[in-house]
């Protein structure tokens, strides 16, 4: 009875993105597709990002001692990131352009120029910015990771998943890797729907707790159609609900999945 109450007072604008999302052709889904996951990634927000994410070397690895041109550049970084995070950020790109001028080959400069030149909304200037950066630090799994989900951004799909596969290399057991490789291949094809539930079942279970995720898995199991899927999306979204009752999408999903199934609602 909840359930059905909750279906009936959604506003009608929310329930025909839902469906347009479930029951449209491959490429407007994934155009949908791509606007609703876009909410988990913001504008990069410059150097402050670069130096404790990209992880350039190895832990097991004793940093090399810093010499005066690094601490040089890294100094002009800084104060370009608290312009950035002042919102002056055609100030904060000429102090990254200063950076860049005493070493191209620096990958964190390349990285703030990204996240800059996003805010600014030159897209092209950020993909640039990040495949220097990813040619620079090719083990990063980081930088590869959001070169994908910009690539994703822009409907690049393939040029998505290879980003992202180079990511999950780098790093297999990154969650968010695994999630945005999965959601990659649901967006690139149908016939990409059981790469993505082997992606998306891994991240689920580096990580739980996350709600969102679960309604991800969930489609991903609609995508695939095998035998039981539609009973594991139904177990995917009853549990997604479990860890976020807010999670709105499942409830219509769940819906859609009782009555294809003759299920009784919950």
């Amino acid at each position: 009875a909840k359930l059905r109450l909750r279906l009936l007072i959604w506003p009608l604008a929310v329930v025909g993105v839902m469906a347009a999302l479930a029951f449209t052709s491959a490429g407007a889904w994934a155009k949908a597709g791509v606007a609703s996951l876009w909410r988990t990634f913001d504008n990069l927000p410059g150097i402050a990002w670069a130096r404790e994410s990209m992880g350039l070397a190895s832990p097991e690895e004793e940093a090399p001692a810093p010499d005066a041109d690094s601490e040089r550049i890294k100094a002009i970084l800084e104060a370009g990131h608290a312009l950035q995070e002042q919102g002056a950020h055609e100030e904060a790109l000429r102090r990254y352009r200063e950076a860049l001028v005493e070493d191209e080959g620096y990958a964190p400069t390349h990285v703030a120029l990204a996240g800059v030149y996003l805010q600014l909304g030159r897209e092209d200037d950020a993909v640039r910015e990040l495949e220097r950066a990813a040619e620079l630090a090719p083990d990063s799994n980081f930088v590869h990771r959001q070169l994908g989900q910009l690539y994703l951004k822009r409907d690049d799909f393939e040029a998505g998943v290879a980003s992202l596969r180079r990511a999950k290399e780098a790093d297999p057991q990154d969650q968010e890797t695994r999630r945005w490789l999965g959601a990659a291949y649901l967006f690139r094809s149908y016939a990409d729907a059981e790469n993505a539930v082997k992606e998306l079942e891994m991240a689920a279970e580096l990580d739980p707790e996350d709600a969102s995720l679960q309604s991800r898995l969930a489609m991903a199991y609609v995508r695939r159609d095998e035998a039981l899927d539609k009973q594991r999306a139904i177990t995917a979204l009853q549990r997604a609900l479990q860890l976020d009752p807010s999670e709105t999408e499942a409830y219509y999903y769940l819906g859609r999945l009782y009555l294809d199934t003759d299920q009784p609602e919950a």
